[in-house]
């Protein structure tokens, strides 16, 4: 016991900070403050208020605790730690009070801890998990992972293994079931074997992917290139949902292109072009869009609804894109594909939406060719 307690009272200078004399008391009370009442060395009363040396430690009335007296001065006592229920005789050892310690409860036993701090990038059947490790005054973790489940169960796990010291760690889970709620928690193995837990958490991943508007081989592409043009794509819902993301085939002209674009959500009309308010918008950064000027593939960008909406089955949406900051320099494009008749619902503008006409491509034997935009909707 005192070769431990002295790993942890040396100071930055591994100096001995103080020396004192410590016993073992009984908690009698939980104060709900932090404070407890402690029974020293079968005394007739209990001393009312004992402070902790580690603030987030955690006793039960009852419990032996190890007590020391803080600058040899017996009205200044503090639980050091657990202790075994052994006979109450005082023992000298040497106990910094500055803090430090280790134990998975921030107490005084060997040990790490390990939080579950979140879930992100969560996709239709994909996340990441993080979690944050803290040690103790003991070597690192040979083994750092997660467990994931439909239930605190769990069944499933992922992990990896080494030598990892405190910080963050993520790790890709990948299998999942879209629009489905996972339970999952943070685990590690300590330098002493031991296995560390943190807490049981859940998420959701994204919706079932609900529309896909998309080309079978080759790619055209249509130019916003004026802050009065603006380009859309009708679609009709098949079934009550709420749509929660959308996914567009984006390229910006060349690496210099820079402004703010949107993408709006509207009802349509009976002739199905955009009406009413907007129901949800998105305005992204075209910084971040592939490059066109260096060949750089088209890719699917993502987008997250500022507000989910919620449409019946029947209902007519209409997906707008512009960007007021469009010249003919700094222009983006929108993925498209020709139909060969007229069943395509690309829309365009080129009044700032007041009016639409249904996006004609070009021409095919004498008749216009339009044009239809490539487009993902995940819903729920």
């Amino acid at each position: 016991m005192s070769n431990f307690i002295n790993d942890l009272i040396k100071n930055s200078n591994d100096q001995i900070k103080y020396k004192n004399t410590v016993t073992t008391g009984e908690i009698t009370k939980d104060n709900g403050d932090g404070t407890y009442a402690v029974k020293i060395n079968n005394a007739d009363e209990a001393i009312p208020v004992v402070d902790t040396l580690h603030y987030d430690a955690i006793f039960s009335v009852g419990e032996i605790v190890t007590i020391g007296n803080e600058n040899s001065c017996k009205e200044s006592p503090k639980i050091l730690g657990h202790a075994k229920k052994l006979k109450q005789e005082p023992i000298e050892v040497e106990v910094d009070y500055t803090g430090g310690g280790s134990g998975s409860d921030g107490g005084s036993g060997s040990g790490a801890r390990v939080e579950t701090i979140h879930a992100y990038g969560l996709r239709t059947t994909s996340a990441y998990l993080e979690g944050e490790i803290t040690l103790f005054s003991i070597g690192n973790c040979t083994t750092r992972g997660f467990r994931y489940g439909l239930t605190d169960a769990y069944g499933s796990e992922t992990h990896e293994d080494g030598s990892f010291g405190e910080g963050t760690y993520s790790l890709q889970i990948t299998g999942l079931a879209a629009n489905t709620i996972y339970h999952y928690q943070a685990y590690i193995t300590d330098a002493n074997g031991d296995e560390q837990l943190g807490e049981d958490k859940t998420m959701i991943t994204d919706g079932v992917l609900l529309y896909e508007n998309q080309m079978e081989t080759s790619v055209g592409w249509a130019n916003i290139n004026r802050p009065y043009i603006q380009k859309a794509q009708h679609f009709t819902a098949e079934s009550n949902h709420t749509i929660e993301k959308i996914e567009l085939y984006l390229l910006k002209y060349n690496s210099a292109v820079t402004g703010t674009a949107y993408i709006d959500i509207y009802n349509a009309d009976g002739s199905g072009f955009p009406t009413g308010e907007i129901l949800s918008t998105i305005s992204f950064n075209t910084s971040g869009l592939p490059d066109k000027a260096t060949g750089l593939e088209w890719d699917w960008s993502e987008y997250t609804l500022n507000s989910p909406i919620n449409i019946t089955s029947g209902s007519e949406i209409v997906i707008v894109v512009r960007f007021p900051d469009g010249l003919y320099s700094n222009s983006i494009y929108w993925g498209l594909y020709v139909p060969r008749d007229a069943s395509g619902r690309g829309l365009e503008s080129e009044n700032t939406g007041v009016t639409w006409v249904k996006d004609i491509g070009g021409y095919y034997d004498g008749n216009p060719i339009y044009t239809d935009y490539t487009f993902k909707i995940y819903g729920r």
